[in-house]
This record gives C-alpha cells, structure tokens and sequence, in this order.
C-alpha cells in the first residue's frame, strides 16, 4: 500500500506543470470563446494567438486578423494594441502557444483523448522536417499577401462550439479535415507549421523566456526528447550550449517535468528562475542507499 501511495505522489509531481498549464490554457479558451456574452462583445484587444474573428463569445481577435484587414478596423486603441502585442511577442516569444492559444487547448485535448484510448502517436521522420518549414514560411506568406482566412482551418473548431457556424470554402474544409488526421497522430500539429508559431519563433532566440540545460548533468536518458510535441532533438542532442531555446519551443514544460537530474534542465523568464528539474524522491533514496 505504501509503495502505491508513493508511486501515486509521484505520478502528481511529474505532471504538476502540465496540470497548471492546461488549467491556465482551459480559462483562456473559455474566456475567449465566451467571455462576449458577459462583458456585451467583442473587444479591439488584439492578442498573438488563433482566436477566430467569427468566434461568436469571442473577446478579443488573433494578431491574424490584424495582419489581414488591418485596415478594416484600423483605429488608435487598435493601433495601440497591435503595438503592444508585438512587444509583448518579443518578450515572451512562443510562451504564448503553450500558455494562452486557444487552438492549442483544443490540441492538447485530443492529445489527451488520444492517449486515453491507447491511440500510438506516430513519429514524423526527421527527413520530412524541411518540408514542413517549407510548408510553414509558405502558410506565413500567405496570411501577410493573401486572404487566408478563406483556407484557415481553424474555423471549423472553434466557431461551432460556441454554436455557431461559418459558410468558407470547400478549401479551409479539405484542410480541416487534414489538420484533425494530423492532431489525432500527432501532439501539436498544427502548431508546427503556424504561421503565427513562426513569426513568434523568430522572438524566441532574444525573447525573456529562456530554456537552460546543464551539460554536464546531462545522462542522455532520452526523457525529454520523448515527450516533446515538437520533437525539438537540440534538447536532447546539445550539452555544449547552456541556452538551448528553440524557434519551436512551447515552453511546455513537460521535458522538465521527466528530467530525472537535479537542475539539468530549467526555464528562466528574465532571468528568474521559475522551473527547474528535479530528481525524483525515490532515485535520491536509492542513491543513498547505494553510497
């Protein structure tokens, strides 16, 4: 009974983080998707995010509206806004998929669904990357010279559950219906080929969010790399580099959460040190034991 109890308290520190950060995600996606309802509409606030114009309880609209229409709701307070969301992009980088986008609750969930029923998530291959950037800068291309609204994917997610529904193209259909195959067999799918996810990587290399790794405390224990949805293989592969933030990196977490080494890896905003790894109780025992 008593080993069953331990195993349960350790099961709850591994995925401590994970817990809060779908918590904090789950009140966004909830306070964006109906937050209207109670404050009487939507707002001009403009946030780094998917979070579609024709979300019926949206608050707030996704930084890709702003880029398309800018013009349509141009105004001081939204000028303002637009400002203050690419400061705030520069500072945080892509701490704001992992933590605020709705779209990447609504990944997670499936996640979530999908290891519930046994599903394997299967393993993109490394030669398939390139295709994948190709395919991501060509989606960002897009949403700065073409109306991407008329292939965006996202709208056949979001807008029905706030009971709505939104007559597109058969184009953002077809690609819908690709993106949920691909979110189903893959952790954050969509957030690999972003065009938002890519502008906002290009903030992670100067941003105050910082990924930290301890090369010499590293045991090559594969942990990390194994629960990273974006299969970043620099956080497993580098112990020369003290600062290994990634264009792709989340800030999930979750590679923390199963480091077995005491400050091997840790995340600093600003400096701060907020998160770091920590061996677990049971391996610390047993270390002493051995000595």
């Amino acid at each position: 009974m008593k080993t069953e109890n331990s195993n349960q308290k350790k099961t709850i520190r591994n995925y401590r983080i994970t817990i809060v950060r779908l918590a904090i995600l789950a009140i966004f996606f909830i306070f964006f998707s109906f937050g209207g309802y109670f404050i009487g509409g939507q707002t001009s606030v403009v946030l780094p995010v998917f979070n579609c114009e024709y979300v019926g309880g949206g608050v707030t609209r996704g930084l890709c509206i702003a880029i398309l229409d800018f013009n349509k709701y141009i105004s001081e307070t939204f000028i303002i806004g637009v400002i203050v969301c690419i400061i705030s992009i520069i500072m945080l980088g892509r701490l704001w998929c992992g933590y605020i986008c709705p779209f990447g609750f609504f990944q997670d969930v499936v996640t979530l669904i999908r290891q519930k029923l046994n599903i394997t998530q299967v393993a993109i291959p490394q030669q398939a990357k390139p295709f994948i950037t190709i395919f991501k800068w060509f989606t960002v291309f897009y949403i700065l010279f073409y109306d991407f609204c008329k292939v965006c994917p996202i709208q056949y997610f979001t807008v029905p559950v706030t009971g709505y529904t939104i007559k597109t193209s058969d184009t953002s259909y077809f690609w819908a219906v690709v993106l949920l195959v691909f979110i189903v067999i893959s952790d954050r799918a969509f957030c690999r080929v972003c065009p938002l996810g890519a502008l906002m990587g290009m903030a992670n290399r100067i941003s105050g969010s910082r990924l930290k790794k301890k090369g010499s405390a590293c045991t090559h224990c594969r942990a990390c790399i194994e629960v990273c949805p974006m299969d970043i293989q620099e956080i497993y592969e580098d112990r020369e580099n003290e600062d290994i933030t990634h264009p792709e990196c989340l800030y999930c977490m979750k590679c923390i959460e199963v480091c077995p080494e005491n400050d091997a890896l840790r995340f600093e905003l600003f400096k701060f040190k907020l998160l770091k790894s920590v061996r677990p109780t049971e391996q610390r025992g047993n270390s002493c034991n051995k000595n």
